[in-house]
């Protein structure tokens, strides 16, 4: 008898469809039934593996159409009962085979999101700028002023950091004439 292992589904949704991709090495005997909203997929694949799942669909279909793109890759094709229904889950028992049916992001249309961005709104955007933005210089700066700041903001540190490097040297003498003197008493 043949150990049975479950397939990975990757499966995405545009307004009218529902496409199931599987992948595995070297299908053959494969059996796909879509009755009732029930989604049944079993093969043999590469080692003689037995591949089975079975489960009900969260929505109604209407028909389905299956294209073998080789021996490794079956698409399966649902069309929705109703045209823009959006279906948040492929399998209607939320959890079953949560690790082998998966999003496939890669073809994924979600419609609202392109309404959503057909009806953005530019007016009061202020030139493109959120807000209404004044781009002048911050009040009235003026460049002349901006750069003075940006030239004075190249010097700051240097006189910190003389001050702080000679701080640096004295304590590293000191230091090490306290080391050389634990050495001569060492010996």
């Amino acid at each position: 008898m043949l150990m049975e292992f479950t397939p990975t589904l990757l499966w995405s949704q545009t307004y009218e469809d529902i496409e199931i991709e599987i992948n595995l090495p070297s299908i053959s005997n494969e059996i796909l039934r879509v009755e009732n909203n029930v989604f049944h997929f079993e093969c043999l694949a590469a080692s003689n593996k037995k591949y089975l799942i079975d489960f009900e669909l969260d929505d109604e279909i209407s028909e389905t159409s299956v294209s073998i793109q080789n021996d490794k890759k079956m698409i399966v094709v649902l069309k929705k009962k109703e045209e823009g229904v959006k279906w948040d889950f492929l399998a209607k028992k939320r959890g079953i085979y949560k690790n082998n049916i998966k999003i496939n992001w890669d073809k994924w249309e979600n419609s609202e999101d392109e309404e959503d961005v057909k009806n953005i709104n530019m007016d009061g955007m202020g030139g493109g700028m959120g807000g209404g933005m004044d781009m002048s210089m911050g009040g009235g700066m003026d460049m002349n002023m901006l750069q003075e700041m940006m030239a004075n903001m190249g010097n700051v540190g240097e006189n910190s950091g003389e001050e702080d490097g000679e701080d640096q040297d004295e304590e590293d003498g000191e230091d090490q004439d306290e080391e050389d003197g634990e050495d001569q008493d060492e010996e």
